[in-house]
């Protein structure tokens, strides 16, 4: 495109799909992941960018101006190496523990908890850049949702929660982009009024898709699953996963810090094998870390603040455990004796797995005879931290517990209505935004996983003036003196309340169905049985001092069971496939059609033009003229070599008729370019 021909309508265009392009492509990526990013900045970023490159593309000396661009975006990077450093290491955390979720094999790499701001700030501005040369320098549409297909690869194969907002955005941009290609190639005035005509129409239908697709109901359709086992039996990740890790190794610091509960959607059931273990004596539970400090739905860590609490335990127990891969932390059984050699205690929280080992051996004490727990200043710790409460839900929940009738109640008890107040299912939807993760739980869905029954029960035991924390790891369900596998499956999150002179004891909130879960293999119902015995029933826990009056268990209603959901969300994934479809359709068809009538024989070139010129005829309602009926003939049916000025004349009305079509109405012209593939 000349810098004469780039006119206000052009350049306004493209710097807001370019800007459009580049910002939604990036917040796919911050949504579907729940990536530390703050939008304006980035939008801001994008927008910038887009006028700098429209301004360069129109000056004298573009390429200048470009040269200038390319040695900023350098400087920047070095600049900036650091923090997009840590930001690769976040995203790569947060994919592959998605992933790892998913596929067998997938080791979790990378450290989480980064802004991601500066990286996704480098990757956004080349898109726009691209997207703006597309649109002013008559470019191929191709190139742009080329740029963004590994984007949208990541963000639509196995995330819990779809960026239905941001993909809908995105692509209304790149339809707006097809579907103005042949006028802008011809008109740059047109090309960018035809823009701007589209732009509300389009708009309005993805606005319309994403009411009708809220993010708060997506769960994801049958078809996702099906495409992750085919991949997972075509795929072998096994023998890549050490070259990867020892690449980023630096990002195993095993610093977890904080679990966003905004991300507790739907779950899905893998089987995918993650470690086993043989111990002397049956266990419960495989500890990860505990998180202890609850704010804006999600819970972070608790640092000892000088504190040294280092295991005490008289180990008479042996447990050992072989990990798939090398996992941030090591997972142990309860009351070890101490922290193996392996491992590091890292604050208040988890065993960091400093020597990246799989394979360990722990010893433990399954009496619970002595814990490093017992030290004044650690018990005043305890109750100085594990009480915290956010001021504004202390007054529903204490109000939740005396409508339940209880009002000095032990900890089983509230375990007990906890459990009894709603149905364990794993399709629970994540929660609505603007409501609290425990109150929306409790007192609304009614609906959840362990994830929910653990969350609440920690901060009603605190209301009730219990400590407690939120604690995650597996749930183990094997025999003594064997080798027992745990998988996905079985990760779990429970419930720690601390006791004076034992320390912390772990209370299951749960449901017994979460290990009727655990045990099915993926895509089978668990069988509901509520007479079924829990294995973590109150009566197997500790007295706690001082001594409390027994009471009965209320009766809490228990909410109805959520019938058989139909895979929702699928259906408009359906229309950027279709777009994108259409488009590299034409594409393949002009390419061998070009390779037709450069390689082929001159009377299979004329042949080839002979059933364009006849489709040309038929969509104009017109006959055709005897002339070109005996040219098809004499190249179908003669021995003769079709000579070049014929070839020539053929040509020549297939271009002439092709530009009558061009003069159709708009929807019309559509049809004939994308459906039919006239020109």
């Amino acid at each position: 495109m000349k810098r004469e021909h780039m006119t206000f309508a052009l350049c306004s265009a493209a710097v807001l799909l370019a800007s459009a392009i580049g910002f939604s492509c990036m917040m796919c990526l911050v949504q579907a992941f729940g990536l530390n990013c703050r939008p304006e900045r980035l939008i801001f970023l994008c927008c910038a960018v887009s006028g700098f490159a429209v301004a360069a593309m129109g000056v004298r000396h573009g390429w200048i101006a470009f040269m200038l661009a390319l040695i900023a975006y350098l400087a920047v990077l070095i600049w900036k190496l650091e923090q997009i450093s840590l930001g690769v290491q976040s995203l790569l955390y947060e994919v592959t523990y998605a992933y790892s979720l998913c596929f067998e094999n997938v080791a979790v790499l990378g450290m989480p908890g980064n802004s991601v701001q500066w990286l996704l700030s480098v990757l956004a501005a080349p898109l726009v850049w691209l997207s703006v040369w597309v649109i002013c320098r008559e470019g191929h549409a191709a190139l742009v949702a080329l740029a963004c297909s590994p984007v949208l690869v990541l963000c639509l194969i196995v995330v819990d929660l779809a960026p239905v907002f941001w993909l809908l955005l995105l692509s209304a941009a790149l339809l707006l982009l097809i579907m103005s290609g042949h006028v802008r190639a011809h008109s740059a005035n047109d090309g960018g009024k035809l823009i701007w005509w589209l732009l509300p129409p389009v708009l309005i239908v993805f606005f319309v898709l994403t009411l009708l697709s809220p993010v708060q109901t997506y769960v994801r359709s049958e078809w996702a699953t099906s495409l992750q086992r085919i991949a997972e039996g075509n795929f072998d990740f096994t023998v890549w996963q050490d070259k990867i890790a020892t690449a980023v190794s630096a990002g195993w610091s095993g610093e977890l810090r904080e679990e966003d509960l905004d991300r507790a959607g739907p779950r899905i059931k893998t089987g995918a094998y993650v470690m086993e273990y043989r111990s002397e004596v049956e266990i419960k539970y495989l500890r990860g870390s505990s998180l202890g400090y609850y704010e804006d739905n999600s819970w972070h860590n608790v640092e000892l603040d000088g504190l040294t609490v280092v295991p005490d335990g008289l180990g008479t127990a042996v447990a050992q455990i072989r990990t798939a891969y090398e996992h941030p932390q090591l997972y142990l059984p309860y009351f070890v004796s101490s922290v193996p050699s392996e491992g590091l205690m890292v604050d208040d929280g988890y065993i960091k797995n400093k020597d990246k080992v799989k394979e360990y051996t722990v010893t433990f004490d399954p009496e619970h005879t002595g814990t490093g727990y017992r030290s004044e200043e650690y018990r005043a710790f305890v109750y100085d931290t594990y009480l915290q409460v956010p001021e504004e839900l202390r007054a529903p929940l204490q109000q939740f517990m005396a409508d339940a009738g209880l009002s000095q109640p032990a900890a089983w008890e509230i375990c007990e209505l906890v459990k009894n107040n709603a149905v364990y299912d794993l399709n629970t939807p994540a929660v609505p935004a603007g409501e609290d993760f425990v109150l929306y739980f409790l007192t609304q869905s009614k609906q959840g996983y362990c994830v929910h029954f653990a969350s609440s029960a920690v901060l009603l035991l605190r209301c009730a003036g219990y400590p407690a924390r939120y604690v995650t790891g597996y749930a183990a369900n094997g025999g003594a003196g064997q080798w027992n596998t745990i998988t996905l499956d079985q990760a779990h999150a429970w419930v720690e309340y601390y006791v004076d002179g034992m320390g912390w004891i772990p209370l299951e909130p749960t449901p017994a169905a979460y290990r009727e879960e655990m045990t099915q293999p993926p895509g089978q119902e668990p069988t509901q049985d509520e007479e079924q015995d829990d294995p973590d029933a109150p009566d197997k826990e500790p007295t706690i001092p001082p001594e409390r009056e027994e009471t009965q268990t209320p009766s809490v209603p228990e909410a109805p069971q959520s019938g058989a959901r139909e895979g929702k969300g699928a259906w408009w994934l359906m229309m950027p496939a279709a777009v994108l479809l259409i488009f590299l359709r034409r594409q393949a068809i002009l390419f061998c059609r070009r390779m037709r009538q450069k390689r082929a024989h001159p009377n299979r070139k004329t042949l080839d033009l002979w059933n364009r010129l006849l489709q040309l005829y038929k969509v104009q309602g017109l006959a055709v003229p005897e002339q070109w009926i005996c040219l098809a003939e004499k190249a179908k049916f003669s021995q003769h070599r079709i000579g070049e000025e014929e070839l020539a004349q053929i040509a020549r009305a297939v271009w002439e008729q092709t530009e009558q079509v061009k003069k159709a109405p708009f929807h019309r012209r559509l049809w004939y370019r994308y459906g039919l593939v006239l020109y």
